[in-house]
């Protein structure tokens, strides 16, 4: 049975797994130029990201903490991977050109992505994720993948006993809420790369919904912020990345409050 604290850890990676479900449908019609989809790209990352989320907590709620951790390995590698075609996107896309051939190719099953390393620092030198930057330096993101490889390889004996629950590690608690907040902090990053390039991907459904009825949207409706992302970034984002609030504001000029 799992204890207490594995069960809060747990319910918060199925929370986070709701909120993403919900970013998911609200992104998927901003289609991305470039390509031959017809639904945001992100919205197949997001509902992807959220299955794995809750793949986590079923898994820390079986006492396996190790396989969970190296699918917070895979949810890193989703974040870096959404960063990335939407960088490359909106750098190589234009309407009316041909398809851009790196992305198209990754859709259709014609052409691989590049490596995690080739991708980690082409995200890492793009000046567009800038305004962020400052906010995210305040976390150990190399700690973090760290742990996620460490666990994934099993790097240590240690590592591989917590995936049996009935193995008494008697530092498996601190494991368990070691997880909860390496899994925060990849969310943190994901929505400060993905709304810093999308701002608009925080927008509430008014502005849409008139212009979908005909009506004339309401003046900086376009500019007003989903209350679930506004929610999820003032409970859980800024207190763990002070900041980030403010600089999303004054990066994409959405209404975020805090």
């Amino acid at each position: 049975m799992a204890s207490e604290s594995t069960e809060s850890v747990a319910a918060a990676l199925n929370g986070y797994a709701e909120f993403y479900d919900g970013l998911s449908y609200g992104v998927m019609s901003f289609v991305p130029v470039g390509t031959r989809s017809i639904l945001s790209l992100d919205t197949y990352l997001m509902s992807s990201m959220a299955s794995t989320l809750r793949g986590m907590a079923a898994l820390l709620l079986m006492g396996s903490v190790n396989d969970a951790y190296a699918l917070a390995r895979k949810l890193y590698d989703a974040a870096l991977i959404g960063t990335y075609v939407n960088l490359y996107l909106g750098r190589n896309g234009q309407a009316g050109q041909p398809l851009v051939e790196q992305i198209d190719g990754w859709i259709t099953g014609t052409k691989a992505l590049p490596r995690t390393g080739h991708i980690t620092k082409y995200v890492d030198g793009a000046d567009e994720l800038n305004p962020v930057r400052p906010c995210l330096g305040q976390l150990d993101y190399e700690a973090v993948r760290e742990r996620c490889n460490d666990h994934t390889h099993h790097n240590f004996l240690s590592h591989l006993l917590l995936n049996d629950g009935r193995v008494r590690v008697k530092n498996r608690e601190q494991w368990v809420a070691q997880l909860g907040v390496d899994t925060l902090d990849i969310i943190v990053l994901h929505l400060a790369y993905s709304f810093c390039l999308s701002g608009h991907y925080m927008m509430s459904s008014d502005y849409m919904d008139a212009m979908e009825m005909g009506m004339t949207p309401d003046y900086g409706s376009q500019d007003w912020v989903a209350p679930t992302v506004q929610a999820f970034l003032r409970d859980h984002v800024e207190p763990r990345c002070g900041g980030l609030i403010a600089a999303l504001r004054a990066e994409t000029g959405m209404l975020l409050e805090g």
